[in-house]
């Protein structure tokens, strides 16, 4: 009994995915107008040097089999005007509050700096970029 692909060719068919995807959806005449703004709320602190946020799980970091987790803030002028900061919290052992709790950015294990302009923290991910078996921070 022969086998039958229904769709044909699998790069054939991502490619045709990727182009309407890409040219559907993602059309320039879909943009932030479109979007129902009466049932959107707004996502986050938007007028102070917490705008844009970002949080990411590392790994472990340190080696110390924990995981560890940063917290980015790009718009931050903690060197400058917009440098920006990001906040690296090294796993602490034992268990976490019953109740969620207000991240205390005082509390971090280290930070790292940008220059004036920089936007330092825009985007933050953890990940083994050097092969070396530890979580690296990529920013």
């Amino acid at each position: 009994m022969s086998r039958r692909r229904v769709l044909g060719h699998p790069r054939k068919t991502l490619g045709l995915a990727a182009a309407i995807v890409g040219f559907g959806v993602f059309s320039s005449s879909i943009g932030v107008g479109a979007l129902p703004t009466t049932s959107l709320p707004t996502y986050g602190d938007t007028t102070t040097n917490a705008s844009r946020t970002t949080v990411a799980m590392l790994g472990d970091v340190n080696g110390d089999g924990l995981q560890d987790y940063a917290v980015g803030m790009p718009y931050a002028d903690a060197a400058g005007a917009d440098s920006g900061i990001v906040y690296v919290f090294l796993g602490r052992p034992g268990a976490l509050a019953p109740a969620p709790t207000p991240v205390n950015v005082a509390s971090a294990s280290f930070t790292i700096t940008g220059h004036g302009g920089e936007l330092l923290g825009f985007s933050v991910t953890g990940g083994d970029f050097n092969g070396d078996g530890r979580a690296d921070i990529g920013i």
